[in-house]
């Protein structure tokens, strides 16, 4: 059996760049999130490393990959 994982997250945009989601901050939507597979090299490439899925985040900044092999 292949283990399987899960990513989750939110877009919000940090108001007063603080790099922490505070309470009066919101959620941004239909903002697009791709997850890619590296190439192993530990660099992120978008011309080498395979995307798995794309989505978008829900009208609070919520997105979700389930399922990840």
């Amino acid at each position: 059996a292949t283990d399987r994982a899960a990513i989750a997250g939110a877009v919000i945009r940090d108001a007063n760049n603080n790099q922490r989601h505070d309470s009066d901050e919101n959620g941004v939507g239909t903002i697009t999130v791709q997850l890619y597979r590296d190439s192993g090299d530990q660099n992120f490439d978008a011309a080498i490393d395979q995307k798995i899925v794309e989505k978008h985040s829900g009208t609070d900044g919520e997105f979700a990959f389930e399922d990840i092999a």
